[in-house]
């Protein structure tokens, strides 16, 4: 699929790929309209339109159906996260299966147990690293398209240290992933030597939790980039921007009993309705439109 092909060749490109975060199709939509490259589809954020924290609750189904629907609506890569594939191994594989037949251009994968849990979240366990090298055996065997990207995550860092998450991340590499995905990096220093010693792409998320919790600002593209990062996504940052802005505009409904006072801070109907293409549904009921004199 070209969509594969696209996202091959912004992997083996100059600069770095920058990949939000979306949690349906609307958000997808919004991402492309700005001109991102790509797309990434936060765990996190589709749990979160379930009802749920990101903690393993969601099912393979309940995100498959939710990507293809994303998939289908934009034009550029979409990157899906299947945390541990569900399951055990079989059910991996069915996975890396639902998932390459809707069109994603890629997937990653981590070697948490499952249930997983979010990788900012306390009581975070890792699998082994034999199991997880059988897990990513199983889903690169089993993929059917060699331009499908399998990317291996590991949450070593926030668990058992840096040297491991290097020793688990080259082990993955030798098993065949495509691409490296450190969870939590600490500092750029510490993103530099992690590159330095991994020899395919390296992929990181930048995640506000930098700030909250651990009092650092958060690094820029230009900056990870000159580390050695080749992916860097921004998983929450849009869900936690449109969730305040909810919140704020219904106490200001709830306060003043009119949204008139933002509605500066509020997209316009036609700018809404423009990335939902509504003038090609005119468009089209107007061509296809049965004139009854002629019957």
């Amino acid at each position: 699929m070209s969509k594969r092909k696209d996202l091959r060749k912004l992997i083996e490109g100059q600069n770095i790929v920058m990949v939000p975060g979306c949690y349906d199709a609307f958000t997808a939509i919004v991402i492309e309209s700005v001109g991102f490259p790509a797309i990434g589809v936060s765990g996190f954020g589709l749990a979160s339109t379930l009802g749920f924290p990101d903690v393993g609750l969601t099912t393979m189904s309940e995100v498959l159906s939710r990507v293809d629907r994303i998939v289908d609506s934009v034009n550029i890569p979409v990157i899906a996260d299947i945390d541990t594939g569900y399951g055990g191994i079989i059910n991996a594989i069915r996975t890396i299966h639902e998932f390459e037949k809707i069109g994603v251009a890629a997937v990653h994968v981590e070697d948490q147990i499952f249930p997983k849990k979010c990788g900012s979240m306390r009581g975070k366990q890792l699998v082994s690293k034999a199991e997880m090298i059988s897990r990513l055996h199983a889903i690169l065997d089993e993929r059917h398209d060699r331009d499908f990207v399998v990317i291996a995550r590991t949450d070593a860092l926030g668990v058992s240290g840096f040297d491991d998450a290097v020793e688990r991340s080259m082990a993955y590499q030798e098993a065949g992933a495509d691409v490296i995905f450190l969870h939590g990096p600490r500092s750029l220093e510490e993103i530099t030597k992690f590159c330095k010693a991994i020899k395919i792409p390296v992929m990181i998320g930048t995640a506000e939790t930098t700030r909250w919790v651990r009092k650092q600002r958060i690094w820029t593209a230009e900056e990870v980039s000159r580390a050695g990062v080749k992916i860097v996504t921004y998983a929450t940052s849009m869900m936690y921007a449109a969730a305040k802005a909810m919140k704020d505009t219904l106490i200001e409904i709830k306060t003043k009993g009119t949204p008139d006072g933002i509605l500066h801070n509020m997209m316009h109907m036609t700018e809404f309705t423009g990335l939902l293409k509504l003038e090609s549904i005119y468009e089209k009921e107007s061509r296809y439109a049965c004139n009854m004199e002629e019957l």
